[in-house]
């Protein structure tokens, strides 16, 4: 496994050592020698998918068009797009930002394309634990509330006077 809760879609190829299209002129991996790209022609798209959702995704890519990437959320709404411009011969950085991402599609006009060394951020979960500060804050509320009730006990045993 290239990246650990990442799932590349079943047109995608990833690609361990040097393949005569995929070389240092057409579509060279930015580094080392694992690539991924799609096989199915006309090569429309890859799908990434995440196991947890995450607030960003990004990579290096080569497309012979325009390249597209696309984040969709887990209802797989559209929550953010970023392209870049058709070179086949070297490496543009792409990214999307968002919340409870789940899946990233990467496509273009149906020409070859490569990706390499993608990036994500694990979306942080809320902890049900409060904060020191909230319960310190809370703890303050509820000696107050004491103090005013011992207050108002004490005033109605004096017999009601009041105190300045």
């Amino acid at each position: 496994t290239y990246y650990p809760g990442v799932n590349f879609g079943p047109d995608a190829t990833i690609l361990d050592t040097a393949d005569p299209f995929y070389d240092s002129s057409n579509y060279p991996p930015f580094s080392g020698n694992a690539v991924f790209f799609t096989a199915t022609y006309p090569y429309p798209y890859v799908d990434i998918t995440f196991d947890t959702p995450v607030v960003y995704a990004g990579g290096w890519f080569t497309f012979g068009s325009t390249g597209y990437m696309d984040a969709y959320d887990s209802l797989d709404n559209l929550v953010d797009s970023d392209s870049i411009f058709a070179n086949p011969t070297f490496y543009d950085f792409m990214f999307v930002t968002g919340i409870d991402i789940k899946k990233v599609r990467v496509h273009n006009g149906g020409n070859g394309w490569t990706g390499d060394n993608i990036s994500y951020e694990p979306m942080s979960m809320p902890s049900a634990v409060p904060e020191p500060a909230s319960l310190s804050l809370l703890g303050l509320g509820l000696l107050g509330l004491c103090k005013m009730k011992n207050r108002l006990q004490n005033n109605k045993k004096r017999g009601g006077e009041q105190r300045e």
